[in-house]
């Protein structure tokens, strides 16, 4: 009866061992097999930001449960274009998952956390109108090629702010269009350079004065009259108005005759005045020769025209004889001796 009692306890004992094996080898089994099944994740994330013109699912999306290798495929992962810099797309969950789709992703291998509504922005480089302007302002300070300084470079508003993608530095590049008929300039823009190349052209005719005190008329001055300074005032006037021939002070007018009519507040050129010579060509003068303490005097004829000071040709009419002499007043030619 012993022996039946010690059999009996070891066959039970052997059962257990085996329903205890059993049940372990299942649990490693399962365990295994989870291990080796075990869905990777995706987790899309409701709110994002993109700098690339292709939106890739590791820029809206983080990945759990995956190797190193299949990290790097998902997140390079084409989803769709872009939206425009600045702007946002709206996507709901059914439009994410048909974009995972598309680009070639098995939907049933991850398990996918992507919320009801998700929102993708491109990121942006944006140039303020405030700052093409400025640009502009200063560059034309520094660069006006006018034959005066006394201009003014004001700003009188600001352009379009400019969005450009968010690929690299940006720089203002400011150019001036200069004409020889011109004072100074006909135009000035401001180029916006991304990357070398120019993404955009803004002209500044419309948000900054640039002006320049120039001549101009008081009253209807006709031709033939002399200019006095009650004749003439100093003017603001755009730059792109004056011609190179503008006058830009009363002492290159004043004493002067005008050449044509002018009209009230017009502005001043060289070519509209002219200057009063002391002696015209064919004007009579008495010639006068000094030599030795001894002072002749004959008869002349101006062959040229002149102010005082200036060296005109002259014809002795005594002697029939052509000579050099300095106008003294607007009768008198000093004959050079010894010519």
């Amino acid at each position: 009866m012993p022996n039946d009692k010690c059999q009996m306890t070891n066959v039970k004992f052997s059962i257990f061992n085996l329903v205890l094996f059993i049940s372990l080898f299942i649990f490693i089994l399962h365990f295994a097999t989870s291990a080796v099944y075990a869905k990777g994740k995706i987790v899309v994330r409701e709110s994002s930001e993109v700098s690339g013109r292709v939106i890739l699912l590791g820029d809206v999306g983080t990945f759990e449960g995956v190797t190193l290798d299949e990290t790097e495929k998902l997140h390079n992962l084409r989803i769709g274009a872009s939206p425009q810099p600045a702007r946002e797309l709206k996507l709901n969950r059914a439009q994410v998952k048909s974009r995972l789709y598309n680009a070639g992703l098995e939907l049933n291998e991850y398990d996918l956390e992507i919320p009801e509504k998700v929102t993708i922005r491109s990121r942006a480089t944006v140039v303020t109108g405030k700052e093409i302007a400025e640009a502009g302002a200063e560059y034309l300070r520094a660069n006006l090629p006018v034959v005066v300084k006394n201009f003014t470079v004001s700003i009188k508003g600001y352009p379009e702010d400019v969005v450009l993608p968010a690929e690299g530095a940006v720089e203002l590049r400011p150019v001036l269009d200069v004409r020889p008929e011109r004072v100074g300039i006909t135009g000035y823009r401001v180029e916006v350079v991304q990357g070398g190349v120019v993404k955009r052209i803004i002209s500044l005719q419309s948000y900054l004065n640039v002006g320049l005190e120039a001549a101009v008329a008081v009253r209807q001055i006709e031709a033939g009259e002399t200019f006095s300074e009650g004749d003439i005032r100093m003017e603001q006037r755009p730059v792109a108005d004056l011609r190179a021939a503008t006058l830009f002070a009363p002492n290159q007018i004043v004493g002067k005759r005008a050449r044509r009519r002018l009209s009230e507040g017009e502005v001043i050129t060289a070519n509209a005045v002219e200057v009063i010579n002391d002696v015209n060509t064919g004007d009579a003068v008495q010639l006068i020769v000094r030599s030795g303490g001894i002072e002749v005097s004959t008869s002349g004829k101006a062959l040229e025209k002149g102010l005082r000071g200036d060296t005109i040709r002259v014809m002795n009419l005594g002697a029939r004889k052509i000579v050099n002499g300095v106008i003294i007043d607007s009768k008198t030619v000093e004959v050079l001796v010894n010519q």
